[in-house]
C-alpha cells in the first residue's frame, strides 16, 4: 500500500475552501452577528462560572 504525503491531500482542499468562502471578502452582517451572539454567550457563560467561583 503506497502512503500518501497529507500536503498532496491539503492543498486541493485549501484551493476549495478559498474559492467557496472568498476570505479576502469583509465578513458578512451574518458572520458580523453571530460573533457578537457567540461573544456575548461567552460572557454570559464567564460571569457565571466566575460568580460561583466567588460564592
Amino acid at each position: 500500500m503506497d502512503s500518501v504525503n497529507p500536503l498532496n491531500v491539503l492543498k486541493p482542499l485549501q484551493d476549495d475552501y478559498k474559492q467557496f468562502f472568498q476570505l479576502d471578502d469583509p465578513p458578512s452582517e451574518a458572520d458580523t452577528q453571530l460573533k457578537t451572539l457567540v461573544k456575548a454567550i461567552i460572557a454570559v457563560n464567564n460571569t457565571k462560572h466566575c460568580s460561583k467561583i466567588l460564592h
